[in-house]
């Protein structure tokens, strides 16, 4: 039996390898989607888990609580969730038979309440509530919050979490929401937390055809509801894979286009193309895409920089570039002219660098002006279609991501298509609005497709 005084010894190992810890101190096995979630949970602030049915993410949820807990001091953890069943029958019993059935001895005492202690400094409780303000007063320089069953918690409870200032956030959840931090998470606001997904076929049952571990999805509980509800179901999507439904019908970009798209296997090819977002407000970025053909990098991003910084910083690319490889020159710089981008075009056409002036409320190219809104339409929708067609391949960036895959468009009534405004998207709530990002850096991998250079009717200024 390992003794209280080598646990404590062991804490500074385990904080960073909490994986370490269920196998040794708790004799537990997780499998490898788990294990990839549990370390994610050492060095990040916020993991938003969505899951499948029986994927074992409340069992996960309680061995992360045990070893939170032994691995830090002071500590406190809270387990919140809509009910108090789930809460204290499900995520709190995991916690508890980790506790208990551990192979060295823990520190601190469980009772029968959900509720863990070792002192008025170091201790865990959980409950479920329809007051958020009952959240107030739980701080701690290590504080863990868990939220079970997170797609069905009120956006208020979420805020008041977050005033908490935790160091570790962790939401577990279903794809049955289309709204909600939950579902934000994975979508508009997935660059800032570590969103993952477990789909059934991730499960050693599933995976093996057998049951490897009692009580999680096997693999007749597939073929059921594959036969109950077919592959191409919202529930199949959901409760199978862990997706949220592809049911954002309006959106530009699918999250599961973007996604499918990171790290493909392509050759770069031509055009070769610049496309330059110029910051305009204080938060915004200035962001730098350089597309070679299907192959598409974010090369620059940067805050605060005037238009000589950038245009400098643009003018001298594309001459290393060139001087890797002059076969493979730079052929045109999309620049968004409006507003002070338009310091930044001038000043590379007296460089000599090819540019393309791109307004995103002109027209459309002549072959387009009948089907889009406007020249920002035009971008966008040939840069879906390229996503559709399998012809982009991008680098994991998850702001990039969220990006492509929030942004909507609506039919006017002369049935031509139009992609939501900046100002549409930005939320009127002003507390959200603070937090808001513009989509640079889609933007900018959007002007590298505008239909100036598509469909060859553009205008180069050198």
């Amino acid at each position: 039996m390992i003794t209280a005084l080598q646990v404590a010894k062991a804490q500074a190992h385990w904080r960073r390898d909490p994986n370490d810890f269920v196998a040794r101190a708790l004799g537990d096995t997780l499998y490898d989607k788990q294990r990839e979630i549990l370390q994610a949970a050492s060095s990040s602030r916020r993991v938003s888990l969505c899951g499948a049915n029986s994927t074992g993410k409340d069992y996960l949820a309680g061995r992360l609580m045990c070893w939170w807990l032994h691995s830090r001091y002071p500590a406190k953890a809270i387990c919140l969730g809509p009910t108090f069943r789930q809460v204290n029958d499900v995520v709190w019993r995991e916690f508890r038979t980790a506790f208990r059935n551990a192979r060295c001895q823990l520190l601190g005492e469980m009772y029968q309440t959900p509720r863990w202690e070792m002192d008025d400094q170091h201790f865990a409780i959980g409950f479920s509530t329809d007051r958020p303000y009952l959240l107030q007063g739980f701080h701690s320089p290590n504080l863990l919050v868990i939220i079970t069953e997170a797609h069905a918690m009120p956006v208020a409870h979420t805020d008041a979490v977050k005033r908490l200032n935790p160091a570790l956030v962790v939401m577990t959840g279903n794809a049955f929401t289309l709204a909600g931090e939950f579902y934000d998470s994975h979508h508009s606001a997935r660059d800032l937390w570590g969103p993952f997904q477990i789909s059934a076929f991730d499960t050693p049952n599933v995976q093996q055809r057998r049951v490897v571990i009692p009580g999680m999805v096997t693999w007749e509980d597939l073929e059921e509801r594959r036969k109950e509800w077919g592959e191409d179901s919202a529930l199949w999507q959901a409760s199978v894979l862990g997706q949220f439904p592809d049911s954002l019908e309006d959106a530009v970009v699918s999250l599961k286009l973007a996604t499918a798209a990171v790290g493909r296997d392509a050759e770069a090819g031509s055009p070769n193309v610049l496309g330059v977002d110029v910051a305009r407000f204080g938060e915004d970025r200035t962001v730098v895409c350089h597309r070679r053909g299907p192959v598409a990098k974010l090369v620059w991003k940067t805050r605060g920089k005037d238009t000589s910084e950038i245009a400098s910083w643009v003018a001298r690319y594309v001459v290393e570039w060139k001087e890797k490889d002059a076969r493979d020159a730079v052929r045109y710089v999309v620049v968004d002219d409006v507003g002070v981008g338009g310091g930044v075009t001038d000043q590379l056409r007296r460089m000599n660098v090819p540019v393309v002036a791109f307004q995103g409320g002109a027209s459309p190219s002549e072959a387009n002006k009948g089907r889009y809104a406007n020249a920002v339409t035009e971008a966008w929708m040939l840069m879906a279609k390229a996503f559709q067609e399998q012809r982009v391949s991008i680098e994991r960036d998850e702001a990039l991501i969220s990006q492509l895959a929030t942004r909507r468009y609506a039919i006017m009534h002369d049935r031509r298509i139009k992609v939501q405004s900046k100002e549409d998207m930005r939320p009127s709530d002003s507390m959200v609005r603070t937090a808001w990002r513009s989509p640079d850096e889609a933007d900018a991998l959007a002007m590298t497709f505008c239909g100036q250079i598509v469909t060859g009717g553009f205008k180069v200024w050198v």
